[in-house]
């Protein structure tokens, strides 16, 4: 879960980023290796390459032994590499990280079911650009599917920030299969008037009905005035599916709200954000404040009502109450 004081830290590092990088913070590539061109070699031994003497001074022999593209930067002094293995399954998989910078690479290492005795080989990368610290990872398994989970800061600016997380099917070439805000916050100017909103995550299961896969993720959205405090708070599970291949899809019937009210009270991205659709999901907290005893919590909402266009009967409703 990420906190406001992550958040906040987040956004100073962003800031100085900003003139440091050209590229837009997120995933860069994603590919795939061919079979013929997999490169023999174990976890262990790719971290060791990243950390010789010679790599220090000049990376550049690394990429041509891996026969991969180069990252931007030419040699690895205080590079940064680190491993996870899959827990279960007859076959071994790992994902090694390199980081360096704002510069990531996730190395997809697998065994062939055909090579006798096992051998390591590089199946994939991905990489992952304009990252002030290396992305959190997690290589998430079921009895049937592996994917990679990544972390993803997608956003960044003056007092806005966004981190998303992204799913990757590793049997199935690295396709994506899920994209979904893993925590934002956005201050003032995203909600109105002197008002902030922070957003958070986290999973609470991943479970199979049937055919389906389905992936259960709670949202805390906290609006917040630069002067009041909290004005209030709204959770809810959103729950994506998905068929045993393809891509996880949000789910509306089993998240009990719209896609229109998820991406308003929860997505990081300010153009998604609809006063209309906020108006009508957060009617009772928003009447709440309207007969507030704090002031300044009453002359927000008098002033937020102001960007609302239509008549809507919950902006009528909450003007009455301001007007009592």
């Amino acid at each position: 879960m990420i906190t406001s004081g992550f958040l906040s830290l987040l956004l100073a590092a962003m800031l100085f980023l900003q003139g440091q990088n050209d590229r837009y913070p997120g995933i860069h590539a994603v590919k795939t290796v061919p079979p013929a061109r997999q490169i023999a070699i174990s976890p262990d031994a790719l971290r060791a390459l990243f950390g010789t003497k010679e790599s220090q001074t000049d990376i550049t022999p690394v990429w041509k032994k891996l026969e991969m593209e180069p990252l931007d930067f030419s040699y690895c002094f205080l590079c940064e590499t680190d491993v996870k293995f899959a827990k279960t399954g007859d076959l071994g998989l790992a994902v090694v990280r390199l980081y360096k910078h704002q510069e990531t690479r996730f190395f997809v290492l697998q065994q062939r079911p055909q090579e006798q005795p096992r051998r390591w080989r590089i199946t994939g990368y991905i990489d992952v650009t304009g990252q002030f610290d290396a992305p959190p990872y997690f290589i998430i398994e079921t009895a049937s599917h592996r994917w990679l989970s990544i972390h993803v800061m997608t956003d960044r600016g003056t007092r806005i920030g966004s981190i998303s997380t992204r799913w990757f099917d590793i049997d199935q070439d690295l396709g994506p299969v899920l994209k979904y805000p893993m925590g934002s916050y956005h201050g003032v100017g995203w909600f109105s008037v002197g008002g902030d909103r922070d957003v958070t995550s986290r999973v609470i299961s991943l479970a199979t009905n049937g055919s389906e896969e389905l992936l259960t993720i709670h949202f805390e959205a906290r609006f917040e005035h630069v002067d009041s405090g909290l004005l209030f708070r709204i959770e809810r599970d959103a729950v994506y599916s998905r068929p045993n291949f393809g891509e996880f899809r949000f789910d509306p019937t089993r998240s009990k709200m719209t896609l229109e009210e998820f991406t308003t009270l929860f997505d990081g991205t300010s153009p998604r954000f609809n006063i209309e659709t906020f108006l009508k999901t957060c009617i009772e907290p928003l009447k709440n404040i309207a007969v507030s005893p704090d002031r300044r919590k009453r002359t927000w909402l008098r002033l937020f009502l102001r960007s609302a266009r239509s008549a809507s009967p919950e902006k009528q409703a909450l003007l009455q109450l301001l007007n009592k």
